[in-house]
């Protein structure tokens, strides 16, 4: 005998069900929005325009509160789909359109083209964890419409109290980071960002020492241990062979001269990078609705930002290359490498010499002029002195 077809969803469930495929469309436009380059025009506010920050907090706020009661839902019983049905609806036609809304007046024109991807990566990352709890409403369904295959494969509600939790709290993850955006302000995207590319050069400089570090201690200590001061000729000649690896070979004084002037500079840009945040990124003034007469000022600024970090940002990778060059024993290659490290991160610092206010200059002005000194090679340096 053939068996039944399955019986058809209750009316309410159908409804949910719905629902949940309609935000879920929803969900897939806004990803491929969000996919698209920001528009290039710079946007121009008008009175009405909401602060994109105040905007991004309370979308957020409410989103979560949302999940908070859709999550009880899903949770408790009996399972009540006309409950869940209009928080969907609300999430559907106010939180995720206005999140959208906020992250698209977050554009780069005016607020840098980091904080502009890193907000609509913070907004997708929230939308995608909303789809996964549209999910658990998907597999609640299934269970209060009588799929007994799927309660007893899964464990039934022991199954889905742990996947509706697990979701639940990617959700509020996703919303507490936009929420942190604006208590700690947009400058902590681009500190973190700067921070991000420090951290890449104190680990290489930390790498480099190493390196370079006098071995002939650690040799001596090994000759008193082992009672000889005679090394085996095999050993020897596979510590020649591979000995750059892992340390600076004797007999190269020219790469340790290299290693040394690298250790000084790139120390000073590490300097630069700290100076930069201090002087520059923490003090960038955002604004929360910029004024019309304001953009083209606003607009410059954040174009002085992106510009700055646009050329900050491919030092970790030269000074990568830099320590190739020291590890392969080419000095040459290492010193040229090492000037144009140097001059990349002077460009870079002289984009923003001047104060974010249009003064002529600041403390940090008249500090740069005596980091450009000391940052030049240790012979320039003598000569000029």
């Amino acid at each position: 005998m053939a068996p039944s077809p399955p019986l058809p969803a209750p009316p309410h469930i159908e409804a949910l069900l719905t629902k949940a495929s309609q935000v879920r469309s929803l969900l897939t436009h806004f990803y491929s929005a969000l996919a698209q380059p920001p528009s290039t025009a710079t946007p121009l506010p008008t009175p009405a325009s909401p602060s994109p920050l105040a905007l991004l907090r309370d979308t957020s706020s409410l989103l979560r509160t949302h999940t908070t009661k859709l999550s009880l839902l899903l949770l408790n019983t009996p399972f009540t789909p006309s409950a869940i049905l209009p928080i969907l609806k609300t999430c559907e036609s106010e939180c995720l359109p206005a999140m959208l809304t906020a992250a698209e007046l977050l554009g780069p024109q005016l607020y840098t083209s980091t904080v502009s991807t890193e907000t609509r990566r913070c907004v997708e990352t929230t939308f995608r964890a909303f789809g996964d709890l549209l999910n658990e409403i998907y597999l609640a369904t299934m269970g209060e419409a009588g799929n007994q295959a799927y309660m007893k494969g899964t464990k039934g509600v022991e199954h889905r109290r742990e996947g509706v939790l697990s979701t639940t709290g990617r959700v509020w993850g996703a919303c507490d980071a936009l929420i942190a955006l604006e208590k700690n302000g947009l400058r902590s995207i681009l500190v973190g960002r700067v921070e991000e590319l420090r951290g890449v050069i104190k680990d290489a400089l930390g790498e480099l020492k190493e390196w370079g570090e006098d071995e002939e201690d650690e040799l001596e200590a090994e000759d008193k241990v082992t009672g000889s001061d005679d090394e085996d000729e095999d050993t020897k000649s596979l510590d020649d062979a591979f000995g750059a690896a892992n340390r600076l070979p004797k007999g190269r004084p020219d790469v340790k001269v290299a290693l040394g002037e690298t250790l000084r500079r790139i120390k000073l840009v590490d300097i630069l990078f700290q100076a930069l945040v201090k002087r520059r990124i923490k003090t960038f003034p955002f604004e929360g609705v910029v004024e019309e007469d304001k953009v083209q000022e606003v607009s410059g600024r954040a174009r002085a930002v992106d510009e700055l970090l646009n050329a900050l940002s491919g030092i970790p990778d030269d000074i990568d290359d830099l320590a190739a060059a020291l590890y392969d024993l080419d000095a040459e290659d290492a010193n040229t490498r090492l000037d144009k490290i140097c001059t990349k991160a002077q460009d870079a610092a002289s984009k923003v010499s001047r104060p974010w206010d249009g003064g002529k200059g600041d403390e940090y002005t008249a500090w740069l002029e005596k980091w450009k000194q000391v940052i030049t090679p240790m012979e320039s340096a003598d000569k000029t002195g």
